[in-house]
């Protein structure tokens, strides 16, 4: 069974999925995990809807290079990386 290790952490749940997309596209498998709070009330985003991105720990470096690519896309502050 892979670990996994936390990669990014979303501010907006929409840009989470597209991101999981963009890496499960190049073949890394990714796990969004979300407050389950701020999914009851329904909140998709904002800081305390924040979405953790985690990929296995095996692909992480791969998923980072991959990362900086998509996050060139955005101007704004969109997350921040994820302290492990």
């Amino acid at each position: 069974m892979a670990s996994w290790r936390s990669l990014y952490v979303f501010y907006d749940a929409g840009i989470a999925t597209l991101a999981q997309s963009y890496l499960e596209a190049y073949g890394i498998p990714v796990f969004l995990r979300q407050e389950g709070v701020a999914r009851a009330i329904g909140l998709y985003f904002g800081p305390l809807a924040h979405t953790t991105l985690l990929v296995p720990e095996d692909r992480w470096e791969e998923a980072v290079d991959l990362m900086v690519q998509f996050l060139r896309g955005y101007d704004e502050p969109i997350g921040e990386w994820a302290r492990d």
